[in-house]
């Protein structure tokens, strides 16, 4: 299972970016899909395994994000479902 983060800002996204890297934590930066709005435009797709630790380092650093999203597969295509 993979999880979507969606950001504020392209600040926000950058900054996540730069946390991310620095504590080798595994993460695949990508467009936003059209179905979720036009916010920044972009996003990290990360594993489920590292949910918790993105989460956590994130708002330490106060990053804003807008969404969390839960990533299915559904007749061969992804669906996006909000995620708390």
């Amino acid at each position: 299972m993979e999880y979507l983060f969606t950001f504020v800002n392209t600040y926000a996204a950058i900054k996540a970016q730069d946390l991310l890297t620095t504590q080798t934590i595994p993460f695949n930066v990508m467009p936003l899909p059209s179905s979720l709005g036009d916010s920044c435009g972009i996003c990290f797709r990360i594993k489920a395994p590292d949910l918790t630790t993105v989460r956590q380092v994130l708002q330490a650093n106060r990053v804003a994000i807008t969404q969390i999203y839960q990533i299915n597969v559904v007749a061969g295509k992804k669906r996006y479902q909000p995620w708390n």
